[in-house]
């Protein structure tokens, strides 16, 4: 715990995986939020202050495809990290180019330790 807790934001319509990331970030001392569509991370983020922001690349309501760029627009230096677990995706020109904006991009298949690494660097100076 300590000065590497974090405040996360998890958008990921696959509610089981939704659930093993938080309980996993959890066991590291952050406090995870969960949301299944991209569409309430906004108003998320206006209720309280989030560190960082994972984002799955589709979901029902929009994914990353279509809210980094309003997340950019509206939170400029706010982390965020685009998560996929399909191989295809994550090997495209779309996820290393198209979402280039992100910070991170990352297979859901990320060890929580490694998962934890790219939370602590992206989240402290």
């Amino acid at each position: 715990m300590g000065e590497n807790v974090a405040q996360i934001l998890i958008a990921d319509d696959d509610y089981a995986y939704l659930s093993s990331f938080a309980n996993g970030l959890e066991a590291f001392g952050h406090s995870v939020t969960g949301v299944n569509r991209a569409d309430r991370v906004l108003p998320k983020l206006m209720d309280k202050h989030f560190d960082i922001v994972f984002l799955d690349v589709i979901m029902n309501g929009g994914g990353a495809i279509t809210y980094l760029h309003k997340l950019r627009e509206s939170h400029p230096d706010l982390p965020i990290v685009i998560i996929s677990g399909m191989p295809d995706i994550v090997d495209s020109p779309l996820y290393t180019l198209g979402l280039r904006r992100a910070n991170a991009r990352l297979h859901k298949r990320i060890s929580l330790e490694d998962l934890n690494a790219v939370i602590t660097e992206l989240t402290h100076d």
